[in-house]
């Protein structure tokens, strides 16, 4: 009741496939990623859109550092939403961290997964595990991905997920949309100027 406007709702799910202690065999994703497509195909999702998010290999939780079995491989997500008729939140940070871990090009996992991206999380990420990084303080070419992001997918929505962004009144967001402010417009030798200031609390 509390979503207008003509289209579906669209909702973030990380789509399990974690473990503890390390990484499962890759010969054991195929049965992992039956074991989700049949939770799925359970459901009736009436008005709302399920996204699955890109996830990186090692990640960060409150609870300490895990392992990423599913959705980090750009093919491998790309092939389950499209066979599960889902569509994907292209996380970023996550991405790179995967592209990294793996080998793999940055450019080309955007390539495969932008076209199936119904929403961004907007984030920079450095080596196998820096992730949640304020926007051009990591290793992603930010002026060269917002290209591929307007060929590939223009008008999908995006949030920027700076990790602690809502400190201070949202200042690390708030930042993060100054910085993507000035790359949209051509100004990126101005984005490392848009640094931390005063914001009163509301």
């Amino acid at each position: 009741e509390r979503f207008h406007g003509g289209r579906k709702t669209l909702v973030v799910a990380s789509l399990g496939g974690s473990s503890k202690d390390h990484l499962f065999p890759t010969d054991q994703r195929p049965e992992l990623y039956e074991r989700v497509s049949s939770a799925l195909n359970m459901l009736d999702f009436g008005d709302v859109s399920l996204l699955a998010q890109t996830l990186p290999p090692y990640p960060w939780y409150l609870g300490g550092q895990r392992f990423c079995n599913l959705f980090v491989d750009p093919e491998e997500t790309a092939t389950f939403a499209k066979e599960q008729g889902i569509g994907i939140c292209l996380d970023f940070a996550h991405t790179k961290l995967a592209c990294n871990s793996l080998g793999l090009s940055f450019a080309r996992a955007v390539e495969v997964l932008a076209p199936l991206s119904q929403h961004f999380h907007m984030v920079d990420a450095a080596g196998l595990d820096s992730e949640g990084l304020q926007i051009g303080d990591g290793e992603i070419d930010w002026p060269f991905l917002v290209g591929q992001l307007r060929r590939l997918s223009p008008g999908v929505s995006f949030i920027p997920e700076i990790w602690q962004g809502h400190v201070d009144s949202g200042l690390g967001f708030w930042i993060a949309m100054e910085r993507l402010e000035a790359i949209m417009l051509g100004d990126s030798d101005q984005v490392h100027l848009v640094e931390a200031r005063e914001v009163p609390l509301q």
